[in-house]
């Protein structure tokens, strides 16, 4: 029975691994879910305070909350194009494939947390790689589905070393207090857990976190392994590029 199950987990993994069948999974369930039956859910903090949901806009420097932000996900839903990229999970590759190089993770047993997904893309893209559907878990401000859960990263609900993985993909950038998420961050994950962090780097732009030193810096003592570290501000700090961080903790 073990066998059959682990040929059964791969063919399913396998197929979630093609693109455009992937992702057509996810648009279909989103038009189920949020067009037909009105899904969507927005957290609501229950202490009234959202400063640490506001950001600026890089295009004409008014200030939005991230719940609008996210919400760009479903504009133009009928250009093909964007959809397609909007809801393929395409961002969360370079967080997680690094992961199948890691060889103590047991994709079929430790629990992955998304942090700031929007849609299930993300999701099924992780379940591309082996794990569990009964060990992925999404957290975002907003949610359609069953697998995100609504709530805050700020301040989540999770137990202290809950997560073997936590993917955190440009989030902490929209946040006016990263430091916050990146303390949550290592209080739910496990001792010897896998954190990947990713962000954007933008010489035009005057981030709170815009180099991954800063965070080795400040969490040096809960830092066991570096196992890849893309410094966007370091390589060229007058480029515009993605920085990403993955990184052992310990506890």
């Amino acid at each position: 029975m073990k066998l059959l199950s682990k040929i059964i987990n791969s063919l399913i993994a396998d197929f979630y691994k093609i693109d455009i069948l992937r992702t057509l999974i996810v648009v279909i369930r989103f038009v189920f879910l949020h067009h037909l039956r009105k899904k969507m859910s927005y957290y609501i903090n229950p202490n009234k305070k959202i400063d640490e949901h506001i950001y600026v806009d890089k295009k004409d420097g008014s200030k939005k909350t991230v719940i609008t932000h996210n919400m760009r996900f479903v504009e133009d839903f009928f250009d093909f194009k964007k959809t397609f990229r909007r809801f393929n999970g395409s961002k969360t590759k370079a967080l997680s494939y690094p992961l199948n190089s890691i060889d103590f993770l047991n994709f079929e047993k430790d629990k992955i947390l998304s942090v700031g997904p929007r849609n299930e893309g993300e999701l099924f893209q992780i379940r591309s790689l082996g794990f569990q559907w009964q060990n992925i878990y999404g957290i975002d401000l907003l949610s359609y589905s069953k697998l995100i859960t609504l709530g805050d990263i700020h301040n989540s609900k999770y137990e202290d070393d809950f997560f073997n993985i936590i993917l955190c993909g440009w989030v902490i950038t929209y946040s006016s207090k990263p430091e916050k998420i990146l303390d949550e961050l290592f209080r739910i994950a496990k001792n010897k857990g896998i954190i990947s962090i990713g962000f954007s780097y933008n010489p035009k732009e005057k981030n709170l976190i815009y180099s991954t030193d800063q965070i080795i810096k400040k969490y040096e003592k809960n830092i066991s392994q570096i196992y890849f570290d893309f410094d966007a501000h370091k390589t060229d700090p007058q480029r515009k590029r993605h920085s990403i961080l993955i990184i052992k903790i310990k506890k």
